[in-house]
């Protein structure tokens, strides 16, 4: 685990978050803009052993969500709407894990 990559983690996620709350866009569009402008470079094909164990867990399995048509666009593209909220909630979540994980 990188002390250093938590902080960077936090940022990403924090970026995510912040879109999602305060963006006008549909959920659907607020996702894919949250995925694409800052969630995925966190995923864990780039942070393999960089964050604690159960973070890559949840992230990896959001990424198989994200991914599992393709591309973001596509994959969130075909998601139902329930769907779409849970990945939503999944990034809510993994922000509230990463910053107890870096309280600083």
């Amino acid at each position: 685990m990188s002390p250093e990559y938590i902080g960077y983690a936090w940022e990403q996620l924090y970026g995510a978050t912040s879109s999602l709350a305060t963006s006008s866009l549909p959920l659907r569009d607020r996702l894919l803009d949250a995925v694409v402008s800052r969630a995925h470079r966190i995923f864990p094909l780039t942070s393999i052993d960089k964050l604690p164990p159960e973070i890559s867990e949840r992230l990896s399995s959001l990424e198989r969500e994200l991914t599992k048509h393709g591309s973001f666009q596509k994959s969130i593209g075909m998601m139902e709407d329930r769907e779409v909220e849970h990945a939503i909630d999944e990034i809510v979540g993994l922000f509230s894990m990463v910053a107890r994980a870096y309280p600083e």
